[in-house]
């Protein structure tokens, strides 16, 4: 997977995205919790990890509340989502500041275009996906591929390389199959992806910081905090060492705190 992996690509230092600074802050906060009639368990932390990162971006990142927006499942359908992404990407102006954060389940799929060496895909799984049979062409009807959110991201790499995001989910169903609702994983969709054989440019020219809560063959939880709610572990953590961060880290220092 080339979109999301457990490391920070490029180290950017925190004061880009201070109070301080005078480039305009976005952000793109996406929860999807609801999988009924998926077959899948739905989950209860996304909600909580979209609030929390709220706040933080608001008291310790100097956010207004206008500079965020927050999809909240059927609104954050793959449709939704690709024109969450171009809408950011008009907005967005050279040395600007942009957040992105999924909590979701995630999951794989054939890879059709021969650019993974694994062979599969991995997944966002939209609202509505995995909702309709394996003769469904509707792209709503399927996850958002890695491929997908690369091409999504072009447009915003061209005008700014402060880029962070975040992706709080499973990246492989093959270890997680059979658990609880509290892991953020399910099955992979054995169906071919109607979009998976559009080629995506080379990811390797992009910059930003690109972080995955777990590693391709890992699982993804939450849990809930002796206060009775439930997060996502990563976001809880995140969110920690995004508190006590200083402006003489790196997003690599932060991520190993976390």
């Amino acid at each position: 997977m080339r979109t999301f992996r457990c490391i920070v690509l490029l180290a950017l230092f925190l004061w880009a995205c201070s109070a301080s600074c005078h480039a305009a802050r976005h952000a793109l906060l996406v929860a999807v919790w609801d999988y009924e009639g998926t077959g899948h368990p739905s989950l209860e932390g996304p909600p909580n990890d979209v609030r929390l990162m709220q706040e933080i971006l608001v008291e310790r990142f100097g956010f207004e509340e206008e500079d965020i927006v927050v999809l909240r499942n059927a609104q954050a359908t793959r449709t939704a989502l690709e024109a969450a992404f171009a809408s950011l990407a008009e907005r967005v102006r050279p040395g600007d500041f942009v957040y992105i954060h999924y909590s979701g389940h995630g999951s794989t799929t054939a890879d059709l275009d021969g650019d993974e060496p694994s062979g599969f895909d991995q997944t966002w799984v939209s609202h509505g996906s995995r909702k309709h049979g394996k003769d469904s062409g509707n792209p709503d009807d399927f996850d958002v591929l890695d491929d997908e959110l690369d091409r999504w991201l072009r447009p915003l790499y061209a005008r700014t390389d402060r880029i962070v995001l975040v992706s709080d989910s499973c990246h492989s169903a093959t270890a997680s199959r059979g658990e609880t609702s509290r892991v953020r994983a399910i099955s992979a969709d054995v169906r071919p992806h109607p979009l998976g054989k559009t080629r995506s440019s080379d990811a390797s020219a992009a910059t930003g910081v690109r972080i995955g809560a777990v590693r391709d063959d890992q699982k993804a939880v939450e849990r809930e905090t002796d206060e009775g709610k439930v997060y996502g572990v990563f976001t809880w953590h995140w969110a920690r060492a995004l508190r006590e961060a200083s402006p003489d880290e790196t997003w690599d220092d932060v991520f190993k705190r976390a």
